[in-house]
């Protein structure tokens, strides 16, 4: 999808149960049809990877363009967002989802990365799921770095 400053780029997730550090992406048309057949598969558990928070920091919200009296103008903004469920589909109201993520140019808000990140990116998130299941982050869209595609750890 084309983006602009003024147009952000939209990430959609929709997954059946938080387990872990990671959500897998599905199609709305595979959605649909993995609740029609029943049971939905929870999530596999994974490591929390290298670079997660060693604390975590003060600003900890959903809005990750704002980093506390800091303001964060990226080249294009992202919209991640996203329901959490069950397996059965029912929403998991209370749960918490959080996101981590490099800056544009690829620095983690991180000792093992020198805390050379911008310091007007919050870099670290967290949402908490509404009664729908439904959850929200403003942030940035993904940069590369070090031969790395473009990701948001979740």
């Amino acid at each position: 999808m084309k983006s602009t400053p003024a147009t952000p780029w939209i990430i959609t997730r929709r997954k059946s149960l938080l387990v872990g550090s990671s959500l897998a992406w599905s199609l709305p048309m595979a959605w649909a049809t993995a609740r029609a057949q029943g049971r939905l598969r929870p999530t596999p558990t994974q490591t929390e990877g290298p670079y997660y928070p060693t604390q975590v920091p003060t600003d900890a919200d959903n809005d990750l363009l704002v980093n506390g009296s800091r303001t964060f103008t990226p080249q294009l903004r992202a919209l991640v967002e996203g329901v959490v469920t069950d397996t059965a589909g029912k929403p998991l109201q209370g749960a918490t989802v959080e996101i981590w993520q490099c800056d544009q140019q690829g620095h983690y808000h991180h000792p093992s990365d020198g805390n050379r990140a911008d310091p007007a990116f919050q870099g670290f998130g967290r949402a908490t799921v509404d009664a729908d299941g439904r959850y929200s982050f403003r942030t940035m869209r993904p940069a590369p770095y070090s031969g790395r595609t473009p990701h948001i750890h979740v």
